[in-house]
């Protein structure tokens, strides 16, 4: 292998891929399938600004890589994506299974970062607001912000 899979162009001129896949469903639901099925292929997974891959062979990810990430890291970071295209490429050029841990537990890492992230977003912007109502001398709707935020949480 000349170089890594991230190398390759994104428009799917690899002589053996065989479809895309976007709108409809989630890479954990079609990994889930794969896993089912039994089968054995390489899924580049493109989301906005980001792109990596799974290497699948008999249903069991060996192997992700996406930017600096490599491995379990990859994995969870790639399960979490939202509007992604997966285009499957019917070969898997890895040998070696990097991946130790099952499918199951990827996905569910992979939401909980998801839901992390989320949550933290949430937060940042309710703080935000809160500070620039105090920046503007509202001190009691700032107040009343932070009070129903830590509240809640």
């Amino acid at each position: 292998m000349r170089g890594t899979m991230t190398n390759r162009t994104r428009d799917g001129s690899s002589d053996n891929a065989t479809g895309v896949i976007k709108g409809f469903i989630t890479v954990s639901s079609f990994i889930q399938i794969l896993e089912l099925e039994q089968k054995t292929c390489t899924l580049g997974v493109y989301s906005k600004d980001r792109d990596g891959y799974l290497f699948i062979r008999n249903g069991a990810v060996l192997d992700a890589e996406t930017g600096a990430l490599q491995g379990e890291e990859a994995a969870i970071s790639i399960l979490g994506w939202e509007d992604t295209q997966i285009r499957v490429i019917s070969s898997c050029e890895k040998k070696k299974k990097a991946i130790k841990s099952y499918l199951t537990r990827l996905i569910i890492e992979a939401a909980r970062c998801k839901d992390e992230t989320r949550f933290v977003d949430h937060a940042q912007d309710e703080i935000k607001k809160a500070i620039r109502l105090a920046e503007r001398y509202h001190f009691e709707k700032s107040h009343r912000l932070i009070s129903a935020y830590l509240k809640a949480n």
